[in-house]
């Protein structure tokens, strides 16, 4: 009998430990583990109804969108994509819809994918251009206009080591420039333009720059902007779709600075002041404009041997507010 009850006894102790909640190593009921994938990925992508070059650069969570140079309206473009197993896209807290869900890509557009699990995410930085230059230059994705009234021969002068007064010989070189542009056989430096009109002090004014590409029989038109900047960048471009240049008169210190060594927007110099510089044409990226000028101060160059002065960018607003802030004339040069 009491055999019996002792057998009895262990297996109620045997069937009470398997049937038991299983204990984790803390005393505490472990959490139950969660089947839902934690991958958060871009597996593809392309773009519907463009013929588009894609790459995705997975390491670095981005993915590089060429489109065409003839697209200029890069809005309402709809993109398919897959995704890791389970996971979701949203963009400005608007979910996408592979094929369906359509955007702007004048600008970057941040893709943020959620994984499975509702925890994990990754954002992944679209970047779609029209062009091999606006996006490293710092201009913007999407050229939507381009003017560019260049020559097929080199007419940037600089500043830079013509004699004395090399830091003030912005107007010279400027006014140099401008006559080079309208006769491709000008070929005096900016020290021979200023010995030429000797002027008291270092620097020139409206006059000295009137009469100097007078003697030259520069055909030019005198205008001022205001500080009115919608239509005095209008009135700007309208000069350079004539197929003109315009030398202006600015003060440098409404022109925000950029210490980046590769871009070619804003201000490359840290000092603001009255300055003379060539605007040369213009670029509407990403719906806003910027200028495209040949700036004469060359003290400073790119790594490849290019001064920072040749081809900059400068904001149309800021262009426009320096040169009424400077309240000098413009001249636009009429070519021949």
């Amino acid at each position: 009998m009491r055999q019996s009850q002792l057998l009895l006894c262990l297996l109620c102790i045997l069937l009470t430990a398997v049937f038991s909640c299983k204990k984790s190593d803390n005393g505490k009921p472990s959490a139950p583990t969660s089947t839902k994938s934690n991958a958060a990925s871009l597996l593809s992508y392309s773009i519907n109804g463009v013929t588009a070059d894609v790459k995705i650069v997975d390491k670095d969570h981005q993915v590089f969108v060429r489109f065409p140079d003839s697209l200029v309206n890069a809005s309402q473009i709809a993109a398919s994509f897959t995704l890791s197993k389970g996971a979701t896209a949203t963009y400005n807290g608007f979910t996408q819809v592979s094929g369906q869900t359509k955007n702007d890509y004048a600008g970057n557009i941040y893709l943020e994918i959620t994984a499975e699990d509702g925890v994990t995410r990754q954002v992944y930085n679209i970047i779609a251009t029209n062009n091999d230059y606006s996006y490293p230059w710092g201009l913007g994705n999407i050229v939507q206009k381009a003017v560019s009234n260049n020559r097929n021969y080199n007419w940037y002068i600089g500043q830079a080591n013509t004699g004395p007064y090399s830091n003030s010989n912005c107007g010279p070189s400027a006014t140099s420039m401008a006559i080079k542009w309208y006769d491709s056989t000008f070929n005096h430096t900016p020290e021979e333009a200023r010995d030429s009109i000797p002027v008291a002090g270092d620097l020139w004014y409206n006059a000295t720059i009137t009469n100097y590409m007078r003697n030259y029989s520069v055909n030019y038109y005198e205008f001022t902007l205001t500080d009115t900047v919608e239509p005095s960048s209008n009135t700007l471009k309208k000069q350079l779709d004539l197929g003109r240049i315009v030398l202006m008169d600015i003060m440098t210190s409404t022109l925000r600075y950029s210490s980046i060594d590769t871009g070619h927007v804003d201000r490359y110099y840290d000092w603001g002041a009255g300055h003379c510089i060539i605007v040369k044409g213009y670029r509407v990226v990403d719906y806003q404009t910027f200028f495209e000028v040949y700036d004469p101060w060359n003290f400073e160059f790119y790594s490849n041997g290019s001064p920072k002065g040749k081809d900059r960018f400068y904001r149309a607003e800021e262009l426009i507010k320096a040169s009424w802030i400077q309240g000098d004339n413009s001249w636009a040069i009429i070519p021949k």
